[in-house]
Parts: structure tokens; sequence; C-alpha cells
């Protein structure tokens, strides 16, 4: 006779078997994303950022090198995701090359691996650098929205990544990219 299980005791199904290697993947996974977290100071950043891009690029300062790549390297793949990620209109222009900018005040600071504790307000005042590869990996980011002195918000991510064409590092620019223009606020 096999013994029945009673109400305080089910049996395992097969399907949760089968679930158990989706759950751990998943959450696996969700570790080695991008984090991210947005404070901003105006309701529609992104009235900020439209007239500008009407008029030419908008300037995105690029400060450090945590892949050994190359500073031009590293800002050409920021703007390149920075563009991308900007999907709710086709108008997106950024540059990182001051010349073309068509408002040299109004710009987005990315400061990769910068100083702990680094603050949106040190960034728009230009009290900001950053710095090279960590032993680890991780790649920490502080990407402000400036109006001259005047923070209009900040993003700040983290994620390891090994390259700076890598899916870790385009995601997380991705990421604080729609974080901090996107005229659609996420609900908290």
């Amino acid at each position: 006779m096999v013994p029945r299980p009673g109400p305080h005791r089910r049996p395992v199904t097969a399907l949760a078997r089968a679930a158990v290697p989706f759950i751990i993947l998943t959450l696996t996974a969700c570790e080695e994303g991008p984090r991210t977290v947005a404070d901003r100071r105006v309701d529609d950043p992104w009235a900020f950022a439209q007239p500008i891009m009407a008029e030419g690029p908008l300037l995105v300062q690029v400060e450090g090198d945590p892949f050994d790549a190359g500073d031009p390297v590293v800002a050409s793949h920021v703007v390149a995701a920075m563009t991308e990620a900007v999907t709710w209109t086709d108008t997106a222009r950024f540059t990182a090359d001051a010349d073309r900018a068509a408002n040299r005040d109004i710009r987005i600071v990315v400061t990769l691996n910068g100083a702990s504790g680094l603050s949106g307000r040190e960034q728009c005042l230009g009290r900001s650098s950053g710095g090279g590869p960590r032993p680890d990996g991780r790649i920490d980011v502080s990407a402000s929205f400036c109006d001259g002195p005047t923070q209009l918000g900040t993003v700040h991510g983290q994620a390891h990544a090994e390259r700076v064409d890598g899916r870790a590092f385009v995601a997380l620019m991705r990421q604080i990219t729609i974080d901090m223009l996107s005229p659609h606020r996420s609900a908290p």
C-alpha cells in the first residue's frame, strides 16, 4: 500500500521540479543586469533636451575609461547607446564633440568609475573625473543632465561589464538614458 500525502504534505510535481532551474536562472540574470537609481529635479527633462536636439546634437561629456579602450572609443560607444535608447522620437542626436554641440551649457555629464559619493551637482559644476578599470569588472556610472551649473537630474547605475561594446555596458547606458530623459515616468 502506497501512503497518500496528508493535507499538510503535497507531492512535488514535475512542473515544480522543472521550474526550479528557470527560477534560478532568472534570479541570476537579474543579479547581472544593470541597476539604476534616478533623481529627477524637473518633471519633464525631455522638454529641456528636445529643443536643443532640434538645433543640433546634445553634448555628452564622458569622463573615465574603465575598459582601457581610449577616451574617444568609450565616448563613441556611450553616444551610440544613448542614441539607440531614445525610442520615443526619431530626432535624438547626441555628440561627445563640444564643437558640434548645439549648446554647451545644456549637456549630460557621464562619469565612469568616478569617486565614491560623486554628486550630480559636482558633475554640473565641472568638479568630477572618471577612473580606469576595476579588478572586479564593475562599472559605476553617474550621469547628470545639466543646464550650466544647475542639475536637472542624475542617474546612478552599475553593472559588471568587460567590454565597451559588450551587452552589459550598452544595456546600462541605455537604461540610464531612459531613466534620465524619458518623458514617460515609470510608476514607483
